[in-house]
């Protein structure tokens, strides 16, 4: 396990409430030259659009994720050169066992 409060006096954590909201922190700590910046989770990007509406789980949330990346992605890479910075993006896969404690399910936790 990861001790968050001995991990939060030592760096910076932020929780962040959209999508573009994540991955303007990601850049944002790019362009200040962080070493190593922890993404966690991309299973987790909501965007403002389906924040609003509170429809989480559509299957057009998934192309609006798709979207986001693909337009912010392009500059984060930039300056995660230019500052040296190595991005560890996480997507959690959780075991889902049934009953029988069988089954090769996972499900992505958000």
């Amino acid at each position: 396990g990861v001790d968050y409060d001995s991990l939060r006096e030592a760096s910076n954590i932020r929780y962040p409430d959209t999508g573009e909201e994540a991955l303007d922190i990601l850049l944002e700590f790019c362009k200040q030259g962080y070493g190593l910046v922890v993404f966690d989770s991309v299973a987790g990007l909501v965007p403002q659009m389906v924040d609003e509406r509170e429809s989480v789980g559509d299957s057009g949330q998934f192309a609006q994720v798709a979207s986001l990346l693909a337009k912010s992605l392009p500059k984060i890479r930039k300056y995660a050169a230019l500052g040296n910075t190595c991005i560890l993006f996480i997507n959690q896969i959780r075991a889902n066992f049934n009953k029988f404690g069988m089954g090769p399910e996972t499900e992505s936790a958000c």
